[in-house]
Formats: structure tokens, C-alpha cells, sequence
């Protein structure tokens, strides 16, 4: 079967998150962790295996996730938001887009490596010091802010990084030094800290998002859903940031992928820590499809037909 015909869907729901019941509290990340840290901790200490474990909590309900993922050589990812599908699914929060953030997780030879990647949801997300930010990166523990709430990343495969029994253990965790891309780190003193790199995310829709002046256009990507068909030249920088694939307006394609199986943030095309080009299902209802494989993270080469919720189809061709 051609990838361009329209068979029916394929309906999967692929939520993971455990969730907790939550006492009420009160306060900022610092505060708020303090309180919640031995169940934190437990979850740790079931993991052996190189990962990262993602924390969700919110001052008014405590710790409600929490969600798992492996860190390998390979790229791995996670979606945060309201719909059902994403791996850390925070239904109750009106204010989260229902795709809203997506972190991908790779291991180096050193250490576990993570980037936050705001998936156009208007409202971003922020750092512990409300800094609003589109992209990071990170190599060890993360705090984020995202609409009122609370994620803490922790790396997996080690003890907590966090002194239980200290008065505070927030004041326990490593330092996050921040910085703005192209800036200068500043020497630390600090013995163990997490280096945050923030990074842009995907621009507003609009021709300049995909392809900047005088760039020249790493290919071609072609969609094709029923009847209508783009063909739209894309630049290494709008592969840095991501490409949002989806028929909600916020989505780059979303004049072509209209079709009802499609979800509104379906897949990002982004090159990953190596350079090599890939196609991330973000939560989607109906997933990713190379042939008959479906797949949440695939490589992607260049004529290859890979099909969204198999009723559309996405080809990348290079141009040079």
C-alpha cells in the first residue's frame, strides 16, 4: 500500500505517567521540593539503568507524576501535556496546551543529557528563577516552571543527587548555571553543578521560520494529505530548532494536514546532538509510520515516505 493512500487510522494511546495523590501545599520549587523529596527519592532508588526520571508537582496539589525514560547513545523523548497520549499527561491544568513541551534524552560517555523544547504552546515554559525560556539544554538535575507547575528532572542509574536528611535538601541539589547561547560561561567554584544552555525553539509559523535570509536550504520537505500537497525549502537553522508538524494553525504544514487523524501537534523533524535528521512523534493519537513500523523516534532519509497517522505523508528530499 502506497503511503499516499488514506487507510483508516490506527488508534494507540500511549500514556505512561504514574500519577500520586497529593497533599495541598504552599510555596516556591525550593519549598515545594522539600516536601515532596522522600517519594522522589523512592522512585529514584527503583531505577538502576541510565535514564531520566520526570517529576510533576504543584504547590496546590504536591507530587501528582511522574514519568521514566531511558537515556541510550540513541535519542529518546518525552511529551508534557494535558492530552492523554503525552507521557506526562497533567489533565487538570486548563492552562497547558495538550502537546505542550517535549524533552529529548540522549547519553553521552560522561553523562545524561537533556533538551526542553517548547512546542509553540504560546505560554513556554521558565526556569527555577521564572526566567521564560523556548529551548535549553542540560546535563544533570533541571527545574522548569511550566504554567504554574513544577517539573524536576533527575538522572537515573546514581543516588539522588540531594542530601535527604539535610534541614533543607533543596539547598543539597547541584547548582544550575545558566546561560544564554553565544554567551560566555562564567567560572563556577561549585564542585557539582548542572550547565543550562537556553536555546531558541521553533519561530512563529510563517515563511522566515523554516528558511532565514541568505540561508541557504538544507532540502525539501514535501506533505501530501488527501488531495493537497506543500513543498517548502527548510534551513539548518529551523532543523536546529524544530519543525512542528500537526493541522493546528501553530503547526508548520497545518494548510495541508487537515485530516481529523491527524493531531493538532502531531511530529517535530529536528537534527539531533549529532546532526543526524529525525522525525519525533510528540504524544500523537495515531503515530508515526515507516511502512508498517511504527516508530516514536525515526531516522530520517532523504525519499523515504513516512506516513502521519497513516492518512498523510511526509518526505524529505535534500537539495544539496
Amino acid at each position: 500500500m502506497s503511503p499516499f493512500d488514506s487507510p483508516q487510522p490506527r488508534a494507540v494511546n500511549n500514556s505512561q505517567t504514574v500519577m500520586f495523590g497529593g497533599a495541598m501545599h504552599r510555596g516556591g520549587p525550593g519549598g515545594l521540593f522539600d516536601r515532596v523529596h522522600p517519594a522522589m527519592r523512592e522512585q529514584l532508588q527503583q531505577v538502576h539503568r541510565h535514564g531520566v526520571m520526570l517529576f510533576a508537582a504543584s504547590t496546590d496539589l504536591g507530587l501528582v507524576a511522574h514519568h521514566w525514560v531511558e537515556a541510550t547513545d540513541g535519542l529518546h523523548a518525552v511529551t508534557v501535556g494535558r492530552h492523554s497520549a503525552a507521557d506526562l499527561s497533567l489533565p487538570w491544568l486548563e492552562s497547558l496546551s495538550l502537546r505542550h513541551l517535549l524533552l529529548l534524552v540522549h547519553r553521552s560517555s560522561r553523562s545524561t543529557l537533556l533538551r526542553a523544547l517548547d512546542l509553540r504552546s504560546g505560554a513556554g515554559f521558565s526556569d527555577e528563577q521564572g526566567r521564560p525560556l523556548l529551548g535549553l539544554e542540560a546535563n544533570g538535575p533541571l527545574v522548569l516552571g511550566v504554567s504554574g507547575w513544577w517539573l524536576f528532572a533527575f538522572p537515573t542509574g546514581a543516588a539522588a543527587p540531594w542530601s535527604p536528611s539535610a534541614p533543607s535538601p533543596w539547598a543539597t541539589l547541584p547548582e544550575r548555571r545558566f546561560t544564554e547561547v553565544g554567551a560566555r560561561p562564567q567560572p563556577s567554584r561549585a564542585l557539582r553543578e548542572t550547565l543550562v544552555l537556553g536555546r531558541s525553539g521553533p519561530l512563529p509559523v510563517g515563511e522566515r521560520s523554516l528558511l532565514q535570509p541568505g540561508e541557504v536550504a538544507e532540502g525539501r520537505l514535501h506533505l501530501l494529505c488527501g488531495g493537497a500537497r506543500s513543498s517548502v525549502a527548510v534551513g539548518k537553522s529551523a532543523l536546529s530548532r524544530g519543525v512542528l508538524l500537526g493541522r493546528d494553525p501553530r503547526c508548520d504544514g497545518a494548510g495541508v494536514l487537515t485530516h481529523q487523524a491527524i493531531s493538532r501537534v502531531h511530529a517535530v523533524l529536528l537534527t539531533d546532538a549529532r546532526g543526524e535528521l529525525c522525525l519525533l512523534d510528540v504524544g500523537s493519537s495515531n503515530g508515526v509510520w515507516t511502512g508498517a513500523e511504527r516508530g516514536r523516534v525515526t531516522h530520517v532519509e532523504a525519499g523515504q515516505r513516512y506516513g502521519l497517522a497513516n492518512v498523510a505523508t511526509a518526505v524529505w528530499e535534500l537539495t544539496h
